[in-house]
């Protein structure tokens, strides 16, 4: 329940990750830095990153309706 519980601070992790990098994708380009929008392409990285926002909140509101402890 721990582990399900951390989750979604991780997704927001993610998130912040990917939108920082996807919005320095030329300059990533540029420098031939590795990252995932780089390694995805923009269009990816962006469904990447609203996927783990969706995700997030999902897995706050189940663990809200089960009643995690």
């Amino acid at each position: 329940m721990v582990l399900l519980a951390s989750l979604p601070v991780g997704l927001n992790v993610v998130t912040i990750n990917l939108g920082k990098h996807t919005d320095k994708l030329t300059e990533d380009l540029g420098k031939r830095v590795r990252t995932l929008p780089v390694l995805v392409g923009e269009t990816a990285a962006r469904y990447i990153t609203m996927s783990a926002i969706v995700l997030s909140y999902g897995l706050v509101a189940y663990l809200v309706f089960i009643r995690a402890s």
